[in-house]
C-alpha cells in the first residue's frame, strides 16, 4: 500500500468505528445517539489504528481462525494502550469494561476481543482489498490531495482537542466544551425523533434481547470466577 491508501484506509475505519460507537452501542446501551470519540471530528482513530496494523501484519495468513486469534490479540493490545494513554495524559476514561466478564483493568474484554477478530477477518478478506481496489481507480495526484486533506483536518482536530482538554484557560475549555455539547445535543434530538417511528413491537424485542444479553453476561462472570479460582 502507498502512504495515501493507508491515510485513506485509516481515516475510512476510524468514521465506520466512531459510526459504531455513537450510533449502534450508545443507542444500545444508553439509547440515544453519543459523540463517542475522543475527537471532536466524526474518527475514532483507534479503529483505523487496529485495522491498518492488523490488515499490514495479519492479511497473508490464509488460515481464518489463526487471523481471527492473532488479530483478536494485536487489537487488544493497542486498545488497551490507547486506554492507558488517555487516562494517563487527560485523566479521563473513554470506556470501561469493568462489568464485563473477562475484562483487564477496565480497558479490554473477551467481548471486544471477540468483535475485533471478526471485524478484522472480514477487514483482511473483503473490506481493505475491495477498498484498495476502489482507490487504484483514483489518479495518484487525487488520492494525495485527499491523504493531506484528511492529514491536515485530523491534526487540527488533535491540536484543538488536546487544548480543550488540557488547558487551564476557562474560555479555551468553554469553546471546546460548547462544541462537544452541541454535538452530543443534535445527535440525541436524532435519536429521540427516530425512536418516535420506532414501532412497539421493535422496542419490547430490543427490551428482550438486553435482557438475554445481561442474562448472558452474568453466567460469563460466574464462569469467570471459577475459571480464576482454579488458576490462583
Amino acid at each position: 500500500m502507498y502512504i495515501e491508501d493507508i491515510i485513506i484506509s485509516f481515516a475510512f475505519f476510524s468514521f465506520i468505528g466512531w459510526v459504531y460507537e455513537s450510533f449502534g452501542c450508545s443507542m444500545v446501551i444508553e439509547e440515544k445517539f453519543m459523540n463517542k470519540g475522543f475527537l471532536i471530528s466524526p474518527v475514532c482513530p483507534i479503529y483505523g489504528i487496529g485495522a491498518i496494523v492488523c490488515y499490514s501484519a495479519f492479511s497473508s495468513i490464509d488460515n481464518i481462525f489463526v487471523l481471527f486469534i492473532t488479530s483478536a490479540i494485536m487489537s487488544s493490545i493497542i486498545e488497551y494502550i490507547t486506554g492507558y494513554l488517555l487516562e494517563k495524559i487527560f485523566h479521563g476514561r473513554w470506556w470501561d469494561y469493568s462489568e464485563y466478564p473477562f475484562q483487564i483493568h477496565g480497558r479490554i474484554c473477551l467481548y471486544g476481543a471477540f468483535l475485533f477478530g471478526v471485524c478484522n477477518v472480514l477487514i483482511c478478506k473483503f473490506v481493505e482489498p475491495l477498498l484498495l481496489d476502489c482507490l487504484s481507480y483514483i489518479h495518484v495526484q487525487q488520492k494525495e490531495v485527499i491523504a493531506i486533506g484528511i492529514t491536515v483536518v485530523l491534526l487540527f482536530d488533535i491540536i484543538v482537542t488536546t487544548i480543550g482538554q488540557k488547558s487551564r484557560l476557562k474560555n479555551v475549555s468553554a469553546a471546546y466544551g460548547y462544541i462537544v455539547d452541541v454535538t452530543n445535543s443534535g445527535m440525541q434530538r436524532m435519536s429521540f425523533i427516530m425512536m418516535r417511528f420506532v414501532p412497539a413491537s421493535v422496542t419490547n424485542k430490543k427490551a428482550k434481547i438486553k435482557n438475554r444479553a445481561r442474562c448472558i453476561n452474568e453466567y460469563l462472570k460466574e464462569k469467570e470466577g471459577t475459571f480464576l479460582s482454579y488458576l490462583w
